[in-house]
């Protein structure tokens, strides 16, 4: 932008066409540049007079206070430089780019010019705006969408120049935006404005790479040459890194895609209710594993269900009760952790009893008659088997699973 100041009138002893120009002393009743306060490398837009011959464009002050640089937009002479004569006079003097704040609308290709603000309508369809071959340093061109640009984009011709450092033309897609264009004697500097209609983005023809694009580098990082996005870190490790706590109300989706979460630790075993694992999940069947593959789950379990070198085995949980480990409790003393124990139950016993078989004898006893004796029957008996296979309670059959 260029800086607008009052009564400024000086000047000039240089001779020639030259772009560096000695300014001299202030006319009567003005001030000059350094006066009214113009810093080296300040633009304002200048006139120079020299009798008939005149010019006018952007001004800056280089190095010194009386060495100034002129940029001449247009002259007597067409627009090319004048040729000081010694006896020329500058003053600053804002141009109608600086005052006007009037839009002139658009519908189809058209080429803009210096210091234009442009309502671009692309309602009756998506149509080119070329900027100039050429420009002087601080040239301002501003587009606005009149219609929306979502539903049929604008496309900015860079006509030979680059836009932002890229050789491609750029493509207006936002409703409801406001880009300015400033030539910095170099290329197109762009700068933007959204309104209320929001949209896609603003962004350049074709495929341009933004390497390592910073956003407040503690808030968002892209490393776009790894294809990787940091929060809250410069140095993301993964397609997303997060350093920090992620927060949500809500999730849209079935999370089937998801893995690592710490809600559910490596090595949690469940019960699912459907014959295949879930996603993130293995069968718990004594299945031997790579080491490497399933590094998370290896670092957990190691080999302590069988497996050795780059195999390791998961626990086989098929058909069996799972039963929380001793830990020293001394309700199951000596169990190493993840041992298998063969089903059993507590020591007890049965009382069985023989019959009774009576036997008669004749006898004949002291007192002179015969009496009758009977003994008991002293065999053991087994009782009758009943039951199954093993011992269990009342259950149901799901798939054991552990997480990976």
């Amino acid at each position: 932008m260029v800086t607008l100041v009052n009564r400024v009138k000086q000047n000039i002893t240089s001779t020639g066409t030259g772009l560096n120009v000695t300014l001299g002393t202030a006319v009567a009743g003005y001030q000059t540049l350094s006066d009214a306060g113009v810093a080296l490398s300040e633009q304002v837009h200048y006139v120079i007079e020299d009798g008939d011959a005149w010019e006018y464009g952007i001004g800056t002050l280089f190095f010194t206070s009386t060495n100034f640089y002129r940029a001449q937009q247009k002259s007597s002479d067409g627009t090319s430089r004048i040729d000081l004569s010694g006896s020329a006079v500058m003053f600053v003097s804002p141009l109608a780019e600086d005052i006007s704040n009037s839009y002139i609308e658009k519908t189809a290709n058209y080429t803009a010019k210096a210091g234009e603000k442009i309502l671009a309508n692309t309602s009756g369809g998506a149509w080119t705006l070329t900027l100039p071959s050429s420009a002087v340093g601080g040239t301002r061109i501003v587009v606005a969408d009149h219609d929306d640009w979502s539903t049929n984009n604008l496309t900015v011709a860079r006509n030979g120049n680059n836009i932002e450092g890229d050789a491609e033309d750029m493509i207006l897609d936002i409703g409801g935006a406001l880009v300015e264009f400033v030539w910095d004697g170099a290329q197109w500097q762009i700068y933007t404005q959204i309104g209320a209609a929001g949209g896609n983005v603003v962004s350049e023809g074709d495929s341009p790479t933004f390497a390592g694009l910073t956003v407040d580098t503690d808030t968002l990082y892209v490393d776009a040459a790894n294809n990787r996005v940091g929060i809250g870190t410069t140095s993301p490790a993964t397609a997303l890194d997060v350093d920090g706590v992620v927060t949500a109300t809500s999730y849209n989706g079935d999370g089937s895609a998801l893995t690592g979460i710490s809600g559910t630790p490596t090595g949690t075993v469940i019960y699912h209710a459907a014959n295949t694992a879930p996603t993130g999940f293995v069968k718990a069947n004594g299945a031997s594993l790579n080491t490497s593959t399933y590094a998370d789950l290896f670092a957990v379990i190691g080999y302590t269900f069988g497996g050795s070198g780059s195999s390791f085995n998961v626990p086989d949980l098929r058909g069996e009760f799972m039963r929380g480990w001793d830990d020293s409790r001394g309700v199951d003393s000596g169990r190493v952790f993840g041992s298998f124990q063969s089903d059993d139950f507590g020591s007890h016993s049965h009382t069985a009893y023989g019959g009774f078989s009576t036997t008669w004898f004749s006898v004949y006893a002291r007192s002179g008659s015969w009496g009758s004796e009977r003994y008991i029957d002293t065999d053991s008996y087994q009782t009758a088997s009943t039951g199954s296979a093993d011992t269990r309670p009342r259950n149901i059959a799901l798939l054991a699973c552990i997480k990976t």
